[in-house]
């Protein structure tokens, strides 16, 4: 009964047989370099870079448009 449970929910997410095999050998890669008790708060470490790097960008690029317009209004004036 369980293992058709487990099969029926496969089936309702679209989980294939091929995919499972394929998440378990990229998880299995995954742990190659991450021991699999610490990969959690890799994810997590990994999840919170791209958000900091997201922000940085935002700042750089107002502090871009700022120049821009400090040199078209600088132009202006000669």
């Amino acid at each position: 009964m369980f293992v058709h449970d487990v099969c029926k929910m496969c089936k309702n997410i679209s989980l294939l047989p091929d995919k499972i095999a394929l998440h378990i050998k990229e998880l299995i890669d995954q742990t190659e370099k991450v021991p699999l008790d610490q990969l959690l708060d890799h994810i997590q470490r990994n999840k919170i870079m791209p958000e900091s790097t997201s922000t940085s960008t935002s700042t750089t690029m107002v502090a871009l448009n700022q120049a821009k317009t400090a040199l078209e209004q600088f132009q202006e004036q000669v």
